[in-house]
């Protein structure tokens, strides 16, 4: 792999990571915000929640103004996904969001096929989870592990690792 595309690939992913790290916070924020009369909350801290202006007792930031209308379910959040190319374990170019992520119901998780502590537990609860899910893995639920490591984890390698947990359709190794 030459260097330019080996680049572009860890840029790729680190710009996913960040992405995805970022989104999560905010998402699980808005998902378990309460629905109250309270005017003002923390925006570090969404279960903070005050009828006046002041400041958060958890982390001292002032509360902000709740935004009208605002019901703490995903109704109105836009988390902006990156449509970034990558490849599969069968070499496939995808666009990750067109691709993986629109429309469906996903499970991520973050390895690299040389880890030897926590990345083979992951895969393997993959595995069960698969297992679990039967035939509406890759149907209704897509399970998708992403490489830290894309220099490393050329299409082949994540095959033989895809293969050393018996993934089956619906689980993508990019």
């Amino acid at each position: 792999m030459n260097s330019k595309r080996a680049l572009s690939l860890h840029a790729g992913c680190l710009l996913l990571a960040l992405a995805v790290g970022m989104a999560a916070p905010a998402f699980v924020a808005a998902m378990s915000a309460k629905v109250s009369d309270s005017k003002y909350s923390c925006p570090m801290d969404a279960d903070v929640k005050s009828a006046k202006p002041g400041k958060c007792p958890k982390c001292g930031m002032a509360l902000r103004e709740a935004q009208p209308g605002a019901t703490g379910d995903a109704v109105g959040l836009h988390l902006r996904i990156p449509d970034i190319t990558v490849y599969d374990q069968d070499g496939r170019r995808l666009r990750f969001y067109t691709d993986l992520i629109e429309g469906r119901t996903v499970a991520i998780n973050f390895l690299f096929t040389t880890c030897t502590t926590v990345c083979p537990p992951l895969a393997a609860t993959f595995r069960k989870v698969q297992q679990e899910l039967g035939e509406r893995a890759g149907r209704e639920i897509n399970l998708i592990s992403i490489s830290v490591d894309p220099s490393t984890d050329v299409p082949e390698r994540l095959k033989q690792f895809a293969s050393k947990f018996k993934a089956g359709p619906g689980w993508s190794f990019i």
